[in-house]
C-alpha cells in the first residue's frame, strides 16, 4: 500500500514552500490522497512566489494533475472538500477535466450568442484596425463593405453562431459581379471572427476561412483572370484638381508622370521614351513599332504644355533617355506608382477625397488609368470623330481606326485634341461654379 500522507494543519500548510535552490516543490497535505500543495519560487527579484492547489489522480487509465485553485485563495478545507468532490465523480464514472471543458465551452457558446457580429466588427474595427490604419477614408470604407455586405445577413447574429453556409450566402450575390469586394469582405469577416475566437466569444473554427469558403465557390482567380480587368482611372471631374496637385512636385517621376497623363500614353511608353524620337519644331514625339503595344510607329502630337516639360528636361550626359533615374538608366516600374500613392495619401490627410477610381471599389489611381481618364474626357468632344481619340491612344480596333491610320493618321485633328486636353487640364472647368483653388483648399 502507498505510504498515507500526513494531515497538516492550517498553520503547517502556511508555512510550506519552494525546495532550496529555487526549485519548485509539491508537498503532500494528507486529508486528500493526491492532494497537493505545489510551491512555485519568484521568476524575479520583484516578484513573490506562487502556491496553487493539485489532485493528482487516476482518471480511467490516465494519470491527472487537476488544478483546485490557487492559495491563499483557496484555503486548505476548500480545497480538500474540492478534491473530494471529484474524487466522487471520478467514482461515479465522471471525467471531471472534460466536464470543465464542456462547462467552459458552454459558457464561451453563450458569450457568443450574447455578442452579434456587428458589435463584435464594431469592437474590432475601433480597437484593432483603427490604430493601424492611417487613413480615415480607409478605415470608412472597411466598415462599410461589412454594412453593405455582412450586417444585412449575419449582423444580428451571435457569433458562436455563425458558420459557413451564413457566409457563403452572403458572398454569392456578389462573387462573380464584384469578386475582388467579395474576397476583402470574407477577409474582413474572417478578421473580425478570428477576434471573436481569441477574445473567448467563439471556440469553434472560423467559418469565414479561406480553406472552408472556397471550396464552395467558384476559383476567384479564374473569374478575375475572365473578367476584363481595367486599371483604376480618375473621374474627368478631378482630373483638374490631380494635375494642379501634380505640377507642384518636381521629382522626374512626378514630371514623367504628368508628361504621360498629358499625351496619354503608357508608362512603359514614358519611361523608355528618348530623345530621338522628339521633334519640339514639329511639337512631336514618334515612338517606335518596337515600342508599341500594337507593332507599329506611333505618332504623339504634343501640346503646349508637354512641349515645355520637354524644354525644361535637362539632358544626362551619356544617355538618350528624357527621364533618367537619380542613378542612370529609366525610371522603375513603380516609380510614378509610388508618386500617386503619395498624392492620394497626402491629399486624404489635407482632409481631401484623394484620387481613386470609384467604379473599382476606390482603388487608387494608376498611371496607366489616365488613358482611359482621356478616352472619357474626348467622349464628350462632339466635334471630334471617335476614331480621333482612338488613334490617339493607339488603338486600331475598328475599320475606321484602321482607314485612318491607312490615310494620314488623321494627325491634324488628334492635334487639335491633345491641345484642347492640355488646355483642359490647365484651366478650371467654366462651368464649375463650386472650383476652389488648390492653394486656398489647402489653407
Amino acid at each position: 500500500m502507498p505510504k498515507k500522507a500526513p494531515e497538516l494543519s492550517a498553520a503547517a500548510v502556511r508555512r510550506l514552500s519552494w525546495g532550496e535552490g529555487g526549485k519548485p516543490r509539491y508537498h503532500a497535505v494528507g486529508g486528500v490522497s493526491g492532494l497537493l500543495l505545489q510551491c512555485r519560487p519568484p521568476v524575479s527579484e520583484t516578484a513573490s512566489g506562487s502556491k496553487s492547489w493539485i489532485l493528482r489522480t487516476v482518471v480511467g487509465a490516465k494519470r491527472r494533475d487537476i488544478g483546485l485553485g490557487g492559495y491563499p485563495d483557496v484555503g486548505l478545507s476548500d480545497a480538500r472538500e474540492a478534491a473530494r468532490e471529484i474524487k466522487a465523480k471520478i467514482k461515479a464514472g465522471i471525467d471531471p477535466v472534460a466536464e470543465r471543458k464542456q462547462a467552459k465551452q458552454a459558457l464561451i457558446r453563450d458569450q457568443g450568442k450574447a455578442l452579434t457580429f456587428e458589435q463584435a466588427a464594431r469592437t474590432y474595427i475601433e480597437e484593432i484596425k483603427s490604430p493601424v490604419l492611417k487613413s480615415q477614408k480607409h478605415l470608412a470604407q472597411w466598415a462599410k463593405t461589412l454594412e453593405d455586405y455582412a450586417f444585412p445577413v449575419i449582423g444580428k447574429l451571435g457569433v458562436g453562431d455563425i458558420d459557413t453556409a451564413h457566409v457563403v450566402s452572403l458572398l454569392q450575390p456578389i462573387w462573380q459581379s464584384k469578386t475582388e469586394t467579395a474576397t476583402r469582405v470574407r477577409g474582413r469577416i474572417a478578421n473580425v471572427l478570428d477576434w471573436a475566437i481569441s477574445a473567448g466569444y467563439r471556440d469553434t473554427a472560423n467559418p469565414a476561412a479561406l480553406a472552408l469558403v472556397k471550396p464552395l465557390l467558384a476559383d476567384a482567380s479564374k473569374l478575375k483572370k475572365a473578367k476584363k480587368r481595367h486599371f483604376p482611372a480618375l473621374p474627368v471631374d478631378d482630373a483638374f484638381r490631380f494635375m494642379c496637385d501634380l505640377r507642384e512636385r518636381d521629382t522626374i517621376t512626378a514630371i514623367a508622370l504628368r508628361f504621360g497623363v498629358l499625351t496619354a500614353s503608357r508608362p512603359g511608353e514614358i519611361r523608355k521614351a528618348e530623345w530621338s524620337e522628339i521633334d519640339l519644331k514639329h511639337r512631336r514625339w514618334t515612338i517606335p513599332a518596337s515600342r508599341m503595344k500594337a507593332g507599329r510607329a506611333h505618332v504623339v502630337p504634343l501640346c503646349e504644355e508637354a512641349v515645355a516639360i520637354l524644354g525644361n528636361m535637362p539632358r544626362m550626359a551619356g544617355s538618350n533617355l528624357v527621364f533618367n533615374a537619380a542613378k542612370g538608366g529609366a525610371i522603375s516600374d513603380n516609380g510614378m506608382r509610388n508618386v500617386l500613392i503619395r498624392m492620394h495619401d497626402q491629399d486624404v490627410a489635407r482632409g481631401g477625397p484623394g484620387y481613386t477610381d470609384p467604379q473599382q471599389d476606390n482603388a487608387i489611381v494608376t498611371a496607366h488609368g489616365f488613358r482611359s481618364t482621356f478616352a472619357e474626357w474626348a467622349r464628350k468632344q462632339r466635334d471630334f470623330a471617335d476614331e480621333v481619340s482612338e488613334l490617339a491612344l493607339a488603338h486600331v480596333n475598328s475599320d475606321a481606326t484602321r482607314t485612318a491610320y491607312k490615310r494620314d493618321e488623321l494627325i491634324e485633328q488628334r492635334g487639335a485634341l491633345m491641345a484642347r486636353w492640355g488646355a483642359f487640364l490647365k484651366n478650371p472647368p467654366v462651368d464649375a461654379d463650386n472650383v476652389v483653388g488648390l492653394e486656398r483648399a489647402r489653407a
